[in-house]
């Protein structure tokens, strides 16, 4: 009798599992769980706001079931009642000050409805005053002129000041900020306040570039692991991702360290009754807090002929693997997850984030992409066939292009354009999401920052409009 006992054991655990749950079974699928073998998705990669220099190693990458953002225990009849919001936070254990906030989730009548994608913006929220918010400035490299204007106006005003709290009037903050080693000699005789950005400073608080997009870009290598938020000032010549004016940059930067309210913003523009000129774009509203779009960053490794890591570098745009100098077209054998997907007989090939759709991929054909979509995009260069077009692939696949051993020469890889190396006949190289996204901060919101810059920077769809038909024209 005992040893037929133990086969019966998972039958009766099988016919009590309903009276141990907490809520009935029927409401269990309102609770979304991600799948153990699921990689991580841009909403369970959300990283602490204040970051280190970049020689300190980053830390590992949070497991799916354990993100490093809370949440509220999802139990609408016990937890939450009715009309109640869900939200995602964190306080970063280095700075308890600054939480992220992501509302969007919503409880009715027993249900959980979702007011927007998993990728969508967060919030910057300032939960308490601190005593000293750490700033790296990072300016254009070349421009004496615009240093010097920093260096006349900006730095004085903010450096040894203490600024009040937005959050408590009678709270006092200093901001320190720290430059890159080059502009630091440059400006500190005359700034004896300044910080140099080396091995072993404090984290930052926030990454201010006054510049173009490469600026960004150069923000995106500095911080290879956990990033702080980065405020984009235009100071370039195109300028897709600052949506901040220069005029802006001291309001900007202590809104964004939550010491003022938000800057105004530039003045309406008058509207232009020419019919063959676009309508002029609205003034952008500053939100009282800021928003962030947390942009998606691909980890790019090379592996060896041996099977050993020989590179690996993040990647805010694309990753480029071409030709180079050789005059045969690269022959790249693209793998999807393990599956093989195509043989590329190009110029080249581009694998790009949403923020990259618009840069590189963009000229090469590529679709255009809102930095919210949680995509992969493959797109070749020069394809020497007919069919092959950009693809958009799901955001946690994992892209390998290798270069076979009978291919007619090596090929080249550029990461964000730069860092430019070999690719060895039998090495190929390794592409996923990685679970650290560029927290950028938005003038309104990734929407409107996003269409107004398709129309101010690229003209999107713009032509001589129609006049409309005369009073006659019918009769």
């Amino acid at each position: 009798m005992s040893a037929s006992l133990p086969p019966l054991l998972p039958i009766l655990l099988l016919l009590l599992l309903p009276s141990l749950s907490p809520f009935p079974l029927s409401s269990l699928p309102l609770a979304p769980a991600f799948p153990r073998a699921a990689p991580l998705s841009l909403r369970q990669s959300l990283v602490p706001l204040c970051s280190t220099p970049p020689s300190t190693p980053p830390s590992p990458a949070p497991s799916p079931l354990d993100p490093p953002y809370s949440s509220p225990p999802y139990n609408p009849r016990n937890s939450l009642p009715d009309n109640s919001t869900i939200g995602l936070s964190h306080r970063s254990p280095s700075s308890p000050s600054i939480a992220l906030l992501d509302i969007r989730e919503q409880v009715r009548d027993d249900r959980i409805s979702f007011k927007g994608p998993a990728t969508g913006q967060v919030l910057l929220e300032h939960v308490r005053p601190k005593p000293v918010v750490n700033v790296l400035l990072l300016l254009r490299r070349g421009d004496p002129e615009l240093s010097g204007e920093v260096a006349g106006d900006f730095l004085p005003k903010i450096l040894g000041g203490k600024f009040p709290s937005a959050l408590d009037a009678s709270s006092l903050s200093a901001v320190h900020v720290y430059l890159e080693p080059a502009p630091f000699a440059a400006l500190e005789p005359a700034l004896p306040s300044l910080r140099p950005f080396l091995p072993g400073s404090p984290p930052m608080h926030l990454c201010v570039t006054l510049g173009g997009d490469g600026l960004v870009m150069h923000a995106s290598a500095l911080f290879p692991g956990a990033a702080p938020p980065v405020l984009a000032v235009a100071a370039g010549s195109l300028g897709f991702l600052t949506p901040f004016d220069r005029a802006d940059l001291l309001p900007a930067t202590l809104w964004a360290c939550g010491l003022t309210p938000p800057p105004a913003g530039p003045p309406a523009a008058p509207d232009l009754p020419d019919l063959n000129e676009p309508p002029a774009l609205p003034p952008i509203p500053r939100a009282p807090a800021a928003n962030l779009s947390l942009r998606m960053r691909l980890t790019c490794t090379i592996v060896g002929a041996d099977g050993l890591p020989r590179a690996s570098l993040p990647v805010l745009n694309e990753l480029a693997v071409d030709r180079g100098a050789s005059s045969y077209l690269a022959e790249l054998s693209c793998h999807c997850d393990g599956v093989f997907l195509t043989t590329i007989a190009a110029d080249g090939v581009l694998v790009a984030t949403p923020t990259g759709s618009t840069a590189y991929s963009l000229a090469a054909g590529g679709s255009v992409v809102h930095p919210a979509v949680p995509a992969i995009l493959l797109t070749p260069i020069c394809p020497h066939v007919l069919s092959f077009r950009s693809m958009l692939l799901p955001d946690h696949v994992t892209l390998t292009l290798a270069l076979p051993e009978e291919a007619r020469a090596d090929a080249q890889v550029a990461f964000d354009g730069k860092s430019r190396q070999p690719l060895r006949r039998g090495e190929k190289i390794e592409i996923s999401m990685s679970p650290f996204p560029m927290p950028t901060i938005n003038g309104a919101d990734h929407s409107t920052d996003w269409l107004g810059g398709l129309r101010k920077s690229f003209h999107f769809n713009e032509r001589v409009r129609q006049k409309p038909l005369g009073e006659n024209y019918w009769r």
